[in-house]
């Protein structure tokens, strides 16, 4: 068996190099049954050609077979296919020529007329060649990642085609003709030149399920599909659009169950007064510059929704709330997965214990001080990101979360933790990287199940950390950061208390920090130390003449003393920065004297720096 597989592998090295794909065809020890997928030709990175086999068995039964139904010849650098290649593929259903340099297919290729799958991704083609529209019995054609500017209007021909992948060309129209292909269920026109859904999406494909229109500039999105089957709806990126699509909110739409706007913000909202109910479950609605007010119109008419996803993840675009804008959804029940992240909500409600069925709650990257008691009612509720706020303590009750699997609290301003939270059996992830503790929380040490945790950037070394367990810290920490797709570019070690730091000049506060392995001084710990000048800055050259003291003068002007923060404390949420006035937003200033007048936000009437006391 060994013999054979190399005898195969070497054949096919020595033809594919000689790019002669009638002798693949014709040798007849490589007559190869490709159905159901059992060999797949591959190009591995030294360039060699290489046959996959799945069992001893059925790499016998493919060297003997006579019929070929199933071609793979995907990455070959195939830059045009031969038109012999053809007279004994009659019984072939699957062709895949894609990630090739393919510009033109031979019209040998009509004999065909079994093909069911064509896949045409990543090549060369700047049309779509007509031999393709003679295959009628096609039912996917794959088209994206080439150079198409226009397509063929004899597409329609194509009466069975159920899946079609045109994303990522530079068409700016569908031909009207393209209305008749009633079979069509998935339709993918991402990242092309369209300026408004075409009119053959709206006049006719009328079994269409999966449309996906994102990434097409400043389209018209709000002219409707004509197929009420439609199950999923994507518009992503696309920048600034005229008319939010009220479309989808119409009750003959009530097979439409996903909605994704992500990064597309729209000019005008002329919904509807009538209340039409959506059965839409899924409204996912990052970066649309939304105010709460809209929100809440749009979800008022949602009485299916389970999943809402509404956060914010970069500084353009944003949406921003005063306060959760949940307001007008009717059955808060249903509602299994929440999104508010990045919107600047300072406060969640006592509400929230409304929702008993969620599942996924993300509030990360707010200005969340406390958490209500009222959220450890959520007994279904597997995983609570609370990460990049202010929470200085969590709930007493946490406890009775008895479904939470995984919490994430790093970049807070943690200090300790609840009792209770050691009887959370559930729970596997652990992040508090970046907080206030000083001691390692033993409650932690506590939780059975725990498979991943990450507790660096704390005030206490992490060094030969056990965890009561055989499996070491590290590495545990690596699978948490494993776990939640970081980028690894956390630092590890300890951070250095305030009142240990010295002053420091405006350059050297931002200036890289260094970082030593031994343990015998401050400087060589497992520290994520401040810069070496800062130590010199501290030992201050004192002049210590004996005339010294006659030469001080207490009125002479002084620059005030600057004060010394800790570069992963720096800029805390309540530290007194300097900022002109032409550059606060209106929105930040009302904010601060809200929580200025509810006692949110205590800002000190007295802030003295630089004084000297006459001793």
């Amino acid at each position: 068996m060994l013999i054979i597989r190399n005898f195969v592998l070497n054949l096919l090295f020595d033809m594919f190099q000689e790019c002669s794909l009638e002798n693949l065809i014709y040798n007849k020890m490589l007559q190869v049954k490709l159905k159901d997928s059992l060999c797949n030709i591959t190009e591995d990175s030294d360039l060699n050609m290489i046959l996959t086999q799945d069992t001893n068995k059925q790499a016998c039964d493919k060297v003997q077979t006579e019929i070929i139904e199933n071609l793979p010849l995907l990455k070959n650098q195939l830059i045009l296919v031969s038109s012999d290649l053809a007279k004994c593929l009659a019984d072939l259903v699957y062709l895949n020529l894609s990630d090739n340099q393919l510009s033109d297919l031979p019209h040998s290729l009509n004999v065909l007329k079994k093909l069911v799958y064509l896949n045409l991704d990543c090549n060369q083609f700047s049309y779509i060649p007509n031999i393709v529209c003679e295959l009628t019995n096609l039912r996917t054609l794959k088209a994206s990642k080439n150079r198409l500017e226009d397509v063929t209007n004899h597409l329609e021909n194509l009466s069975h085609l159920e899946d079609l992948d045109l994303s990522s060309n530079k068409l700016m129209h569908l031909p009207t003709s393209y209305a008749n292909l009633n079979r069509l269920k998935n339709l993918y026109l991402t990242n092309n030149r369209f300026k408004q859904i075409p009119s053959c999406v709206a006049h006719g494909m009328c079994s269409l399920q999966i449309f996906d229109f994102s990434q097409n500039s400043c389209s018209e999105l709000d002219i409707s599909p004509k197929s009420v089957n439609l199950t999923a709806f994507y518009a992503e990126r696309n920048i600034v659009c005229p008319l939010f699509p009220t479309w989808i909110l119409n009750p003959r739409f009530n097979n439409l169950k996903i909605v994704s706007l992500n990064q597309t913000i729209f000019k005008k909202f002329h919904l509807p007064k009538i209340q039409y109910i959506s059965c839409i479950k899924k409204l996912s609605m990052k970066q649309c510059k939304l105010s709460e007010t809209i929100i809440d119109k749009l979800i008022a008419r949602m009485t299916s929704l389970e999943e809402l996803i509404i956060g914010s993840t970069r500084a353009f675009y944003r949406n921003g709330f005063w306060r959760m804008p949940f307001k007008s959804l009717k059955e808060l029940s249903n509602l299994k997965e929440l999104d508010f992240s990045g919107t600047g909500i300072s406060v969640v409600s006592k509400s929230i214990s409304n929702f008993i069925n969620l599942s996924i709650l993300n509030m990360s990257c707010n200005s969340i001080i406390w958490l209500p008691e009222e959220i450890c009612s959520l007994r279904n509720l597997s995983s609570l990101i609370l990460d990049n706020n202010n929470i200085t303590i969590l709930p007493e009750n946490i406890g009775e979360l008895v479904s939470l699997k995984e919490l994430k609290a790093c970049h807070n301003n943690l200090r300790e933790i609840p009792d209770t939270f050691g009887t959370l059996n559930n729970l596997e992830y652990i992040d508090l990287y970046d907080n206030e503790f000083e001691t390692m929380p033993e409650t932690v040490t506590k939780l059975p199940n725990l498979i991943g945790v990450d507790i660096e950037q704390n005030y206490f070394l992490t060094n030969n950390l056990l965890l009561n367990r055989d499996i070491h810290y590290e590495n545990m920490r690596d699978v948490l950061r494993k776990h939640w797709h970081e980028d690894n570019e956390r630092l590890d070690g300890v951070k250095l208390q305030p009142s240990e730091t010295s002053e420091l000049s405006d350059d050297e506060r931002f200036s890289s920090l260094s970082r030593s392995t031994t343990d015998s001084s401050l400087e060589n710990q497992n520290l994520c130390a401040l810069p070496e000048r800062t130590f010199e800055v501290a030992n201050e050259r004192w002049d210590s003449s004996d005339d010294s003291a006659d030469e001080f003068d207490p009125h002479e002007h002084k620059e005030p003393r600057r004060r010394v923060y800790s570069p992963f404390t720096f800029y805390k949420p309540f530290q007194r920065v300097y900022c002109p006035g032409e550059f606060h937003q209106k929105r930040i200033m009302r904010r601060v004297v809200e929580m200025l007048q509810n006692g949110t936000l205590v800002w000190p009437t007295k802030f003295e720096e630089g004084q000297f006391e006459d001793s």
